[in-house]
């Protein structure tokens, strides 16, 4: 029973682990994946994509405070290394305020958010959720449907592009597909085929003997 589970984990088990994980560092702490306007202004990441139109829809604040706090975490932990700020918990009332004032003073020139962004951004997140338990199909549904978002609505606007760090965003999320698992199930169901046709000639040798003798 061990050896039939190390196969069909596979050879790639540990990569596709390791990929989703990052993935959902990469989601959660709020790295820059893309640049496209919203109300805010631009928004860089899925989480601010989702706390934006959280905030647009009058959801309790206790509810963005919870999508932004990773990378508000984030964050704090890079100005503490980088900059020698004082070590602390973030802000999430500051931060909160900054991300309304900026709805509010830019909020007239750029009041949408492509709804393919705002699609693809909640899946995100929620895919980013789902790697806590491990490797997840889920996961690549977000940034392949931001991917075709920008390619619709880019092609007309020159402020909605997808940054480097989507390229790294979406191989990790591929990652977590077990392509392989087709072919392991397929040597699978042939093995036992193979094994029934050799006892079937095991148990037709002994009566060939009997004629022969």
């Amino acid at each position: 029973m061990p050896e039939n589970t190390s196969q069909q984990r596979g050879p790639f088990g540990g990569w596709r682990h390791r990929a989703s994980q990052f993935y959902m560092l990469l989601i959660l702490f709020g790295f820059p994946l893309f640049s496209a306007p919203c109300p805010k202004g631009v928004c860089s990441n899925p989480v601010e994509v989702v706390s934006v139109h959280l905030i647009s829809k009058g959801v309790n604040n206790a509810i963005v405070k919870a999508v932004l706090y990773p990378g508000a975490l984030f964050s704090k932990l890079e100005a503490i290394v980088a900059e020698n700020e004082p070590i602390g918990l973030p802000d999430l009332e500051s931060l909160l305020d900054n991300i309304m004032t900026s709805i509010k003073e830019k909020g007239q020139s750029n009041k949408t958010i492509e709804l393919g962004l705002i699609i693809g951004s909640y899946l995100c997140i929620a895919g980013a959720l789902a790697c806590v338990l491990g490797p997840t199909t889920f996961s690549a549904f977000g940034p392949l449907v931001i991917l075709w978002s920008v390619y619709k609505a880019g092609a007309a606007r020159e402020d909605f592009y997808l940054l480097p760090m989507f390229s790294v965003t979406l191989f990790c999320a591929l990652s977590g597909i077990n392509f392989l698992s087709k072919v392991h199930r397929g040597t699978d169901s042939s093995g036992p085929s193979g094994d029934s046709s050799s006892n079937n000639e095991k148990s037709s040798s002994p009566n060939s003997d009997k004629k022969a003798n």
